[in-house]
This record gives structure tokens, C-alpha cells and sequence, in this order.
């Protein structure tokens, strides 16, 4: 296995449990948010809003955690193709 196949290995495995904790966090938000609003606690609408919001952010995350590894190993084509994607993802969000 070449350094490059190292790094990406790596890389994917370091995305692979950012994807887990996120989801992980969002089902146990959505579960809290759930027995609140069953509960008929007022609050259940901000956490089922919070759980909805980072799931949102869990693909831009990969695209982030992408980015700055590819800075690190100073891939500069990844680095300029995943900064673009990012500005364009930022630039939708403010623009809504």
C-alpha cells in the first residue's frame, strides 16, 4: 500500500466516524425530542429543530473534513476542488 493509499485510508476512516458520531447525536436528539413532545414539554420543538439542523450539516461536514486533510497532505487540485464546493455551500446557506 502506497502513503497516498495510507492517507486515504485514513482519511476515510476519520470521515466514517464523523458520519456515526453525527448521526448518532441526531438520533438521540430526535429521540429526546420525541418523549418531550409526548411528554407535552414545549421544548420538544427546539430539540427536533436542533436534531434536523445538524443533520443538514452532517454531508458539509465530510466536504470540511475533506478540505482540511487535503491542505495537510497539500493535494492542492483537492484542496482548490473541495474549497470551491464549500464556498458554494456557504454562499446557498447565507442566500437561502
Amino acid at each position: 500500500m502506497t502513503m497516498r493509499d495510507q492517507d486515504l485510508s485514513r482519511l476515510d476512516r476519520h470521515i466514517g466516524r464523523l458520519l456515526r458520531v453525527g448521526v448518532s447525536i441526531v438520533v438521540t436528539l430526535l429521540a429526546v425530542g420525541l418523549a418531550l413532545d409526548a411528554a407535552g414539554i414545549a421544548a420538544s420543538r427546539r430539540v427536533l429543530q436542533c436534531a434536523l439542523v445538524i443533520l443538514l450539516f452532517i454531508p458539509g461536514s465530510r466536504v470540511v473534513a475533506s478540505f482540511i486533510d487535503a491542505l495537510r497532505s497539500r493535494d492542492r487540485l483537492l484542496a482548490l476542488s473541495t474549497g470551491i464546493v464549500i464556498t458554494i455551500l456557504v454562499w446557498q446557506w447565507v442566500t437561502g
